[in-house]
């Protein structure tokens, strides 16, 4: 979420789409990742870019992409797979009725970094590539993130306690290429 891209542009974002910190001067600890067809195209151009600086994240496209021809998707599946797996987790954790779809992720990005960035708007406008203010008002859903974890299952709620304590075994990347 960090980079707040559609779920349509994580589809569709090919390794050689990825400028991977090694290949990039001065940002050792950043991604850059260009959108191609980009759904805003007709304002913003046909290419777009967005940073990607959680070390989480960086890890694991550097990870990905290393070894990946530049034509191949870094998502297997492109955005189907990410509906898919939406769907498989949310059946998982019994929250099915909260009707969660990758488009959610953008949202909920944009919501999370309004908390973590003490509320700074404009600048949450800029790594999302929301043409203005107005825009992205609405993607900031702070009430509606609040009811949606008034309404999860105490069962789901151990689920995702428990998928927290597998974090460890995530926390990065193999040693070796995933090949």
């Amino acid at each position: 979420y960090n980079a707040l891209l559609r779920a349509s542009e994580v589809g569709n974002v090919r390794a050689r789409c990825v400028l991977l910190p090694s290949s990039s001067r001065g940002m050792r600890h950043a991604c850059g990742i260009m959108v191609e067809n980009p759904k805003t195209m007709r304002i913003f151009g046909r290419n777009q870019f967005a940073m990607v600086r959680d070390s989480w994240s960086v890890r694991w496209l550097t990870w990905i992409c290393q070894d990946l021809g530049a034509a191949l998707l870094i998502l297997p599946g492109g955005v189907q797979a990410m509906r898919d797996g939406m769907r498989d987790l949310s059946e998982y954790l019994d929250v099915e009725a909260l009707n969660l779809r990758p488009s959610s992720l953008r949202a909920g990005g944009a919501t999370a970094l309004l908390e973590s960035t003490g509320g700074n708007v404009p600048y949450i406008c800029h790594l999302g590539r929301w043409r203005s203010l107005t825009s992205l008002e609405h993607y900031l859903q702070e009430a509606v993130s609040w009811l949606v974890q008034q309404q999860t299952t105490t069962t789901a709620d151990g689920l995702v306690q428990t998928l927290g304590m597998l974090y460890s075994m995530f926390a990065r990347p193999p040693n070796r290429s995933w090949r």
